[in-house]
């Protein structure tokens, strides 16, 4: 995934990733160099992987290939890299939230990328205590994982998901 403040949107297709977001700047983003590049009119972007706390070697090869692309793009540098794929421009408005209506154990059944039907499991919750089901969440509508919570304990409230409605 990659982020921008732009509204500008025509180089984000230059990276071949699938999704591109989009969203305003928030109170904190005052303080990061990505922001603040932006202020003084250079082009900055932000990019994020599958996993933020361990090595996840496929997405982490997304992302050097889709820097690479970009920069063959640009002509900073020649080198053979493939197509990469269609970029498709989500803005904050289009992303829903599922949020955790118990605390308990986590057991996921998707995972970021995946496409889902309305009605399709998502993850159970687990009592800690006895390891029983205490809920099951199930799709509202058709889409598109784009964040998953991944740890195992999970409180109330917590966001599971952030879904690409479709």
């Amino acid at each position: 995934m990659m982020e921008t403040g732009f509204t500008d949107h025509n180089e984000m297709t230059d990276f071949g990733l699938p999704y591109a977001f989009v969203r305003t700047p928030r109170p904190y983003d005052t303080t990061t160099l990505n922001y603040n590049w932006q202020i003084w009119e250079t082009k900055a972007f932000s990019f994020y992987t599958n996993e933020t706390e361990f090595v996840d070697e496929a997405s982490a090869n997304l992302a050097v290939e889709s820097i690479l692309r970009f920069m063959v793009n640009k002509g900073i540098i020649k080198a053979e890299v493939n197509d990469g794929c269609m970029t498709e421009i989500i803005s904050e408005d289009r992303l829903k939230q599922i949020h955790s209506p118990v605390a308990g154990i986590l057991k996921n059944y998707v995972k970021t990328g995946d496409a889902f039907n309305k009605g399709d499991l998502l993850c159970e919750l687990l009592d800690p205590l006895e390891g029983n089901v205490i809920k099951r969440i199930e799709a509202p509508y058709d889409g598109i994982v784009f964040f998953r919570y991944n740890r195992p304990l999970v409180f109330e409230k917590t966001v599971l998901y952030k879904m690409i409605r479709v």
